[in-house]
């Protein structure tokens, strides 16, 4: 299992490193070239599509990987396909003229307001990307090499277009989406073919599309309750402080991610083995894995922050033409709370193994409206270091109540 486990883990995090190390200098050309204040918008712009994508959708990519046994698949990507397209042209239907009126509304994010044809294009990214099928069945069947191959082609082709449409974002951001549409609709007719009814049954009774859906709900809740953190950050900075400051924070969180990138796998991998090892109340060996994760996690990204706190003025000059001088402090301000934050990742999935779905949902409402909260009141006065202190009180109130759950959990049981 330790050497599967560790292949995988190295499949994921070569298409993470590959995926992030193009998006950075995606981003490079775009600061260099158009400024802060460009890459800000288009962080803007990301942000606003993500977001009407979570909420339009219910999170089926974690159903898939819980319930399939390699027998079910072709039922749980019918469920799937089923569930995210009703799920997101019902909820498109609904709120896009809600949200048309609000993001056009120069009162609610002023002059970084999208264009009409921007809104269109997130739209029909929201409701039609259905790359949650997709990953599910190949986390699911163990294919993570072609996952990361999706993620570091569909990322060569956007720094592509960015090199040609740095100075007109939000046409640069359309094409972005229609990329989108192409990659993942390609994988999705691919996977529908390939996860085809077998003749072997599973144990127990089918998992029914009810049930399908309010498993994969739960997932979108707590995928809700992560978008202050994910997403809303930015563009509650972009209402307060300005795109300048928005693009300054998109871009540490860019090379903060170079971290994420190492993480990222690891959790990946983690959650089908943890749920494996749970049913097999292997208990030590959680409490194994869980140890040698923090302390590789905090060894290599320690070893990140350095290397790249070292090398900041040569980064600063080389990728971004010395636009990110003034952040200097901010950056490693940052970059040292989230490591702090991705040495405990592993407790989230281990969490939700636990079935501990009501408490994750409580604690994740806690911590991501203290962060909002810090942003919203200090953010005018402190502008970047509002969101860097409530980051840190968000990656405190989300990871120790957790992990004191967990231990009470996981602890030996007396003689």
């Amino acid at each position: 299992m330790t050497s599967i486990f560790w292949r995988r883990v190295f499949a994921v995090f070569s298409g993470n490193l590959a995926g992030a190390g193009l998006a950075f200098v995606m981003a490079g050309v775009i600061v260099s070239k158009g400024g802060l204040e460009n890459y800000g918008l288009f962080a803007l712009l990301q942000s606003i599509y993500f977001t009407w994508s979570v909420l339009s959708r219910p999170l089926t990519w974690q159903t898939i990987v819980r319930h399939s046994d390699g027998r079910n698949n072709a039922l749980l990507i019918a469920h799937s396909i089923r569930a995210e397209f009703v799920g997101a042209t019902v909820c498109c239907l609904v709120a896009a003229p809600l949200v048309v009126l609000l993001l056009r509304d120069p009162g609610v994010i002023g002059s970084a307001a999208p264009s009409g044809m921007s809104i269109l294009f997130i739209a029909l990214g929201a409701t039609l990307v259905n790359s949650g099928t997709v990953c599910g069945y190949l986390r699911a069947s163990g294919d993570f090499w072609l996952l990361s191959a999706i993620n570091t082609g569909l990322n060569a082709l956007k720094l592509l277009f960015s090199l040609a449409l740095y100075d007109d974002i939000e046409t640069f951001f359309n094409v972005t989406v229609v990329l989108d549409l192409l990659a993942w609709g390609g994988a999705l007719l691919w996977v529908r073919k390939k996860a085809r009814p077998t003749l072997e049954r599973s144990e127990g009774e089918p998992l029914s599309f009810r049930q399908f859906l309010k498993f994969s709900y739960w997932g979108t809740l707590h995928a809700c309750l992560d978008l202050p953190v994910a997403q809303l950050d930015r563009v509650l900075i972009a209402w307060l402080v300005g795109l300048d400051a928005t693009g300054a924070i998109s871009l540490i969180r860019r090379m903060a991610q170079i971290i994420g990138n190492v993480v990222d796998p690891v959790c990946q991998v983690m959650f089908p083995m943890f749920t494996k090892l749970y049913q097999e109340g292997d208990r030590e060996e959680i409490r194994k894995r869980s140890r040698q994760m923090t302390i590789a996690i905090l060894v290599i990204g320690m070893g990140v922050v350095l290397l790249i706190y070292a090398t900041f003025d040569q980064i600063n000059s080389l990728m971004f033409s010395a636009r990110l001088s003034q952040h200097e402090t901010t950056l490693l301000a940052f970059m040292l709370v989230y490591v702090l934050g991705c040495s405990t990742a592993w407790v989230h999935p281990l969490f939700i193994t636990l079935g501990l779905m009501r408490h994750n949902t409580y604690i994740l409402a806690a911590a991501n409206t203290t962060y909002l909260w810090f942003i919203y009141q200090f953010g005018v006065e402190f502008g970047i270091w509002a969101m860097i202190t409530g980051f840190a009180a968000q990656v405190a109130i989300a990871t120790i109540p957790k992990y004191l759950i967990i231990r009470t959990r996981l602890a030996p049981a007396g003689p």
